[in-house]
């Protein structure tokens, strides 16, 4: 039959039903369930129609309830006539799984949001009249965007927002917690997405501070609609003014000693533009040697008993450090490695061991030959014997 046909009779079964006695509310029968689904997917709602004694499934048809609004007819199925689909919200994405009064569950594709309703599959069992209503609740879960981000902001004193995690458009709302193992607290808030999503955002505060730069956080954001609880991770960005030291090495500071160096490193968030080196007061002796943050003396004489102050800069500040190498008549001696000393010293002990294991041994030896006596009766006795 025609699908207009198929229509127009089942709406005839439809009407013929309204009028066939049911036994009022103790003829009824309505086991309820619920159903989730993540918006943009496909979802089955089941209906296993089942006969009393003596009964045979005459009709099923399923219908929708929107809160607060009338029914909404969805589909309809009649022996002999196969599946009508009516007009409705789901028209093109709803059909039968097998169309058949043992099992009539449908499947929706393309799950929308505005799908979220009660949805009741209704059949008839004839001669007894007894009207059964399956009611499925479809929850639709919608999948939040997640993203996450640092907060370039500069060390200080006071707590400010150094990371931000967003979970938008989630249905439910997602929970958001953060792995990390600064020493800062984090606050959410929540706001309405599209339709009837949730977004949620947490923010991490801190007291910034130098060390804090490039250390890793880690947000955690869960939801129902997720596999498994999605981590992102990012690294802190504090920005602060140069931090300068200097390297001395202070066995090569020695007259006529040779490529003695002066070491700076210097470390800053944003990286120091330039390290420059000077003399205070004073010009910077003509042997020197300067190389980006390398300061080399190619022979030390007296005159480099100077101050060298290296400074780098950025555009928070300035940091600077200075050292005075102290300059020595001849080199430093040369030590023996520590290895070999102790090696050398345990052998000392072992051999000292020896000799005065050997010594008491020769005491005892003794003692013995000159406390043992022989009688008369050439018997022996110990001095020490009662």
């Amino acid at each position: 039959m025609g699908g207009d046909g198929a229509r127009a009779t089942l709406s005839l079964v439809h009407v013929l039903l309204l009028f066939t006695p049911v036994g009022g509310a103790e003829g009824q029968r309505e086991p309820r369930h619920e159903v989730e689904a993540n918006q943009g997917d496909a979802v089955i709602l089941p209906c296993y129609p089942a006969s009393e004694d003596g009964d045979e499934v005459a009709y099923v048809e399923w219908f929708l309830k929107p809160p607060e609004r009338r029914r909404v007819d969805v589909a309809q199925l009649a022996p002999g006539l196969g599946p009508a689909y009516l007009d409705s919200p789901l028209k093109g994405r709803v059909s039968f799984t097998e169309a058949s009064l043992s099992d009539s569950s449908i499947i929706i594709a393309d799950v929308k949001m505005s799908d979220e309703c009660e949805y009741i599959c209704s059949y008839l069992n004839l001669p007894s009249g007894l009207f059964v209503r399956i009611v499925t609740s479809l929850v639709v879960l919608a999948k939040p965007i997640n993203t996450a981000s640092p907060v370039t902001v500069a060390a200080g004193a006071a707590p400010v927002v150094v990371a931000r995690c967003n979970s938008t458009n989630g249905k439910p709302a997602a929970q958001i917690s953060w792995a990390t193992g600064v020493d800062g607290n984090a606050t959410v808030t929540e706001t309405p997405g599209t339709g009837s999503t949730r977004t949620v955002t947490s923010e991490l505060w801190l007291v910034p501070t130098a060390a804090d730069n490039g250390r890793d956080v880690r947000c955690v954001v869960s939801h129902r609609a997720q596999e498994k609880p999605e981590t992102i991770d990012m690294w802190l960005s504090i920005e602060y003014p140069p931090q300068v030291t200097i390297a001395v090495y202070d066995d090569e500071w020695y007259v006529g000693g040779g490529n003695a160096r002066l070491v700076c490193q210097a470390d800053g968030n944003p990286p120091p533009s330039a390290v420059t080196w000077t003399v205070p007061s004073d010009l910077m002796p003509g042997t020197v040697r300067v190389k980006e943050n390398i300061l080399t003396v190619p022979k030390v004489d007296r005159r480099m008993n100077a101050t060298f102050v290296c400074e780098a800069s950025n555009r928070l500040g300035v940091g600077r450090q200075r050292v005075t190498p102290v300059i020595r008549d001849k080199p430093l001696p040369h030590q023996a490695p520590v290895t070999g000393g102790i090696v050398g010293g345990i052998f000392g002990i072992v051999l000292l061991l020896l000799a005065v294991g050997a010594v008491l041994w020769v005491l005892w030896s003794r003692q013995i030959n000159a406390s043992t006596q022989t009688d008369c009766l050439g018997e022996t006795w110990s001095s020490f014997d009662l």
